[in-house]
């Protein structure tokens, strides 16, 4: 599996700190390519009113530490931009098959711009 990483992702963490003009500062974890799913995983759940889904990134890395609402920024190919949290993420690593050394992010709390 060869996945086309045609979407680029942002990825920043919290610092505890704002600036002189009560901007909150981020830390800078992954900014690069990604693959962003929507629909069709899976996850669509169904709450009396709307269908809910929950969208998820996979990227090309493995090596980071992410957290638990870790700040999301997707810049989508047709140029649409989302922000999410990080709702989980689970680190492929596999010796015999490089191509699937990387990570999948599941993703909470979007809003577009």
């Amino acid at each position: 599996m060869n996945l086309e990483y045609q979407d680029t992702c942002k990825i920043e963490r919290a610092t505890g700190t704002i600036d002189a003009n009560g901007i909150e500062q981020f830390t800078l974890l992954y900014n690069g390519e990604c693959l962003w799913e929507v629909e069709g995983d899976g996850q669509t759940t169904y709450d009396k009113y709307e269908f809910v889904s929950t969208p998820k990134i996979f990227i090309p890395v493995n090596d980071i530490l992410f957290q638990v609402n870790d700040k999301v920024t997707v810049y989508a190919m047709n140029g649409r931009e989302s922000t999410y949290t990080i709702r989980q993420y689970e680190s492929i690593a596999d010796d015999f098959i490089p191509e699937l050394n990387d990570t999948c992010i599941w993703l909470k709390g979007g809003t577009d711009e």
